[in-house]
């Protein structure tokens, strides 16, 4: 019981934030950003120490628009740092806490710790984020995800129940639990939603009034959101989160921009000459308000999104522009102007599926474009689409290459970059030519 009114306390707060007023919301963050930085430079020998050599007094910050005053975190300083042990809290004892890894899109999975009170906090901005999209106690959720957490007390109760499916299930057994569980809410990567609602189309299935389908963990494409909307009759919403400090922003039922947990977290978006002007593409750096066991402070996540106004909702948070992609995928036109792995999806949308094609950066002017039979849309042709990407992306090389498929998975790699040898390959490793099969 005592763990349940601790949730709907912070729930609480988390539901007031959202219409709060801008300045009450800078003073709020403000106060928090306070609490967290002494908090680090207490018992975070990673930040004491970057501080220190950065010269930094932390009694000159007391804003938000002071954070500027701080160094900017890149991942692989924050990696480091963790194989030395620097990033975890002198506080916490031996073993406590909770064990995540990141995905290791950048390279090198980082394991994440995270206590009690940052889990319960992370919790409730996922039940705020719901609530804001009708969600109402009785109502089921389905979890696609591959082992199911921890039950909440109150759902012990059937208090918000929870299911969850397997994706690595037949498609098949993944849609005859979903139909049966008969849910309002729905979450899950974007490849694993796109599959189920092409399976839910083939078959002239249709879900039982679904409310809201939370798509996470990737690049909420045009593609895939028209087949998402399709086979589910209802508008994707599009999540950003991130292991490092979990719920970061999400849209609303417009379905433009994305509303930042204030509560959680500060985002900036950070132009080449400094914060982004709106509508300008810009790196995300997140600073965590809340975390105490391994907070990440000032850190460039590596992702790209473009600086927002004010959402026309009417809701008070702060707004940034959907995720376009890593900063390092993205292609520089001779022009000088940016080309985000999200600009290079939804370019495509009209001529590929999603899913059924690879984008391979080789060189710098040379590019493989891998496509399945299944991808091509009728009444296109590969070689035509090579010509039109060349154009478009400023003169570069593309060739195609038709495969025989790609490995299924979680997650989708629809644009990499084969100069690093970082760039994630695991889902475009294996996939077999024709010509090699023959």
């Amino acid at each position: 019981m005592m763990e349940s009114l601790k949730t709907l306390s912070l729930l609480k707060d988390q539901r007031l934030s959202v219409r709060r007023h801008p300045d009450s919301t800078i003073r709020r963050q403000s106060h928090l950003l306070r609490l967290s930085l002494a908090h680090a430079n207490s018992y975070i020998p990673f930040y004491r120490k970057i501080w220190s050599e950065a010269g930094v007094v932390l009694s000159t910050i007391n804003s938000i628009n002071d954070l500027k005053r701080l160094p900017i975190i890149t991942a692989d300083q924050f990696r480091a740092a963790t194989q030395r042990g620097e990033t975890l809290a002198t506080s916490v004892e031996a073993g406590e806490g909770q064990r995540f890894s990141t995905g290791g899109s950048t390279g090198i999975p980082l394991e994440v710790r995270r206590g009690s009170v940052e889990a319960r906090l992370w919790r409730t901005a996922g039940l705020s984020m719901q609530l804001e999209h009708g969600f109402s106690w009785s109502d089921t959720t389905v979890q696609f995800d591959v082992a199911p957490h921890q039950p909440h007390p109150l759902q012990k109760l059937g208090i918000a129940p929870s299911i969850w499916i397997d994706p690595k299930l037949p498609i098949e057994v993944q849609m005859d639990l979903l139909l049966q569980a008969k849910p309002s809410v729905i979450h899950g990567h974007v490849t694993v939603l796109r599959a189920m609602a092409k399976a839910l189309i083939d078959r002239s299935c249709q879900l039982h009034n679904p409310l809201t389908i939370f798509s996470v963990a990737e690049l909420l494409d045009k593609d895939s959101r028209d087949t998402i909307r399709a086979g589910f009759g209802v508008d994707p919403t599009d999540v950003y989160g991130m292991t490092e400090v979990g719920f970061i922003a999400w849209q609303c039922e417009v379905h433009q921009q994305m509303h930042v947990n204030a509560e959680l977290v500060i985002v900036e978006i950070l132009g080449e000459d400094g914060p982004a002007q709106p509508g300008e593409l810009g790196r995300v750096v997140v600073t965590d308000l809340r975390g105490r066991t391994m907070p990440a402070i000032r850190y460039d996540t590596g992702d790209l999104a473009r600086a927002s106004e004010p959402c026309v909702c009417g809701r008070s948070l702060p707004s940034i522009g959907p995720l376009e992609g890593r900063a390092r995928q993205a292609i520089v036109r001779p022009d000088g102007s940016t080309i985000t792995p999200l600009g290079i999806m939804n370019h495509l949308s009209s001529s590929l599926r999603t899913g059924e094609y690879c984008l391979q950066r080789i060189s710098e002017h040379q590019f493989l474009l891998r496509i399945t039979s299944q991808g091509l849309f009728p009444g296109k042709n590969a070689h035509e689409i090579c010509q039109e990407l060349e154009d478009w992306l400023g003169g570069c090389e593309v060739k195609a290459e038709i495969v025989t498929g790609f490995p299924k998975g979680l997650k989708t790699h629809s644009v990499v970059d084969l100069r690093n040898s970082l760039s994630p390959l695991p889902d475009n490793e294996g996939c077999m030519s024709t010509a090699e099969k023959q």
